[in-house]
């Protein structure tokens, strides 16, 4: 922003400067059409001048500024994402055996592991509380059969 101020701040006092020179000499002089030239030249020499010694490396490198922040952006939501989609997924998996646990009136806590894999699924089961030996047995089998995993995984405290 400062370089386009600076940039509007040289036309300016080059135009006002031109418009002095003009005024001092008056356009009827001999040597008004002369300085109307001059000053003309010199209005766009301040007005192109810095267009032209604009270099587009200086435009790829601001470009590439950009490149670089929106590739961050996109990494932290994608992170963002799959770390929300995993808590979905470990609430209701542990909704889900709270649910039945609470239909055999037992008092329990679980707690869900993921794989690593895309997307994830549960791996693991971590069960603690009051519950009694059948209704353990069954929760274990409802378990093993509705989410798929392994009774070596179901981890009782």
């Amino acid at each position: 922003m400062g370089a386009i101020k600076e940039y509007i701040l040289s036309i300016s006092i080059a135009a006002i400067v031109c418009s002095v020179i003009k005024r001092l000499v008056g356009d009827k002089s001999t040597n008004g059409k002369l300085i109307k030239m001059i000053t003309g030249v010199f209005m766009t020499i301040t007005v192109l001048a810095p267009i032209l010694s604009f270099k587009m490396a200086d435009l790829q490198n601001y470009l590439h500024d950009f490149e670089i922040s929106s590739d961050a952006i996109t990494d932290d939501a994608i992170l963002m994402a799959q770390s929300q989609r995993d808590d979905i997924i470990i609430q209701q998996t542990e909704a889900y055996i709270l649910g039945e646990a609470e239909k055999m009136h037992a008092d329990i806590q679980a707690k869900v592991f993921l794989s690593d894999s895309s997307p994830p699924y549960p791996i693991k089961i971590e069960i603690r509380g009051t519950i009694s030996p059948s209704s353990k047995s069954k929760l274990s089998n409802i378990i093993v059969t509705s989410l798929n995993i392994a009774e070596e995984n179901i981890e009782w405290t």
